[in-house]
C-alpha cells in the first residue's frame, strides 16, 4: 500500500520506527517494568505483559508480530519530547494508567457487547478510508444521555479499538485506523460533549494507528466543537500535523471513503452483519456483572431504554 513520506504527513513516522535504536527501546523496556512492578495500583501488569515483551523473555517465545515492538516504539515516537525516555515514561504511564481503569485486560467480546448490539449495530469495524485507515464507525444516534450509560459504550469502544489496534500489530492488514462518527439523526438533548471528547481521546491512547477522524452529519448546534476539538487534537498532539478531524456529509463522504467500503446505511453498497455469536450475553446481564460501575437504578434506564430500541429489530 502506497503511503504518503514523513514530510507530506508527519503521522507516518509511527510507519518508519526503524529509526528507533535497538538499545533506546530495550532501555525503555526496562524502565517501563521496573515502573508497571513498582506501582502495582496505577498499572495493570497482566495488561503490560500482554501488549509489551519482557527484558526476561525470549524474542521466539513471544507471539510474532508485523510490527514488532509495536507499542514501546510508538510510545517513543508519540511523546512530548520524542525519543527522551522521561517524556516516553510519562507517555506510558498516561496510556496505561487510561488501560488500567477500563480494565483492558479483562475485556472481552462476551462482556462488551451485548446481544442487543449485534442487532443494533451502534458500531462497525469493517471497511477502509481511501487512505487504507480500517473504519471503526460510531452510530451516535442511539446513545441517549441517561445516568452511566456512557459506561457500556466506553467499555465497547476501547474494546474494539483494542482488538483493531492488536490486528495492526500481528499483522498490519490496513494502514491504521479511522474513526467515524454518524451523528445522523441525533438529537441535541442527547448531546454529551464528555462523551464526543473520549471518542477524540482515544486517538492518543493509541498513538500512531487512530489517523483520522470523520464526523458525519455534524448537527449546526454542534459546530463549536469541531473548532474545540481540532484545538484539542492541535494541543495534545506532539507532532506537526495531527489526527485529522474532518466534517462530512453525505455529499462529501466519497471523497475520504469508496462506496464499496461504507456499509448501506451511509449510502454505501457494503451490507451491515447483525449475525449474533453464540456465546453473546443479554444486556441485562452485562449490567448484572458491572454492578460496581452502574447503578442498580440506572441499569434499568438503561435497559428499558434498549428494550425500547429493539421494538424495531
Amino acid at each position: 500500500m502506497a503511503t504518503a513520506s514523513i514530510e507530506e504527513n508527519p503521522l507516518n513516522i509511527f510507519r518508519n520506527l526503524d529509526i528507533i535504536k535497538a538499545e533506546r527501546v530495550e532501555e525503555f523496556r526496562r524502565l517501563v517494568y521496573e515502573y508497571a512492578t513498582a506501582h502495582p495500583d496505577e498499572i495493570d501488569l497482566v495488561d503490560v505483559r500482554s501488549r509489551i515483551r519482557p527484558p526476561d523473555e525470549n524474542e521466539d517465545n513471544y507471539p510474532k508480530a508485523a510490527i514488532p515492538d509495536w507499542m514501546l516504539k510508538r510510545l517513543l515516537v508519540s511523546a512530548k519530547v520524542p525519543l527522551k525516555l522521561e517524556f516516553a515514561m510519562a507517555k506510558f504511564v498516561d496510556v496505561f494508567k487510561f488501560r488500567a481503569h477500563w480494565k483492558l485486560s479483562t475485556l472481552t467480546a462476551r462482556n462488551t457487547l451485548p446481544v442487543e448490539f449485534y442487532k443494533i449495530v451502534p458500531f462497525i469495524a469493517d471497511g477502509e478510508d481511501r487512505d487504507g485507515n480500517r473504519l471503526m464507525i460510531i452510530r451516535i444516534r442511539y446513545y441517549k444521555k441517561l445516568p452511566q450509560f456512557e459506561v457500556i459504550i466506553k467499555r465497547a469502544m476501547v474494546y474494539i479499538v483494542e482488538q483493531i489496534d492488536r490486528l495492526y500489530e500481528s499483522e498490519a492488514p490496513f494502514n491504521g485506523v479511522g474513526i467515524l462518527m454518524d451523528l445522523t439523526d441525533f438529537h441535541y438533548r442527547n448531546v454529551d460533549l464528555d462523551l464526543l471528547y473520549f471518542i477524540i481521546s482515544l486517538a492518543f491512547k493509541w498513538p500512531g494507528n487512530v489517523r483520522s477522524v470523520f464526523i458525519y452529519n455534524l448537527p449546526m448546534i454542534l459546530k463549536m466543537f469541531l473548532s474545540v476539538s481540532q484545538k484539542m487534537i492541535d494541543t495534545l498532539s506532539p507532532i506537526k500535523t495531527p489526527v485529522n478531524l474532518t466534517s462530512i456529509d453525505s455529499k462529501s463522504i466519497g471523497n475520504y471513503i469508496a462506496p464499496d467500503q461504507l456499509p448501506d446505511f451511509l449510502g454505501g453498497l457494503r451490507p451491515v452483519k447483525t449475525e449474533v455469536p453464540a456465546d453473546a450475553l443479554p444486556l441485562e446481564e452485562i449490567l448484572h456483572s458491572l454492578e460496581d460501575l452502574i447503578e442498580p437504578a440506572n441499569a434499568k434506564k438503561i435497559l428499558d431504554y434498549v428494550k425500547e430500541l429493539m421494538k424495531n429489530y
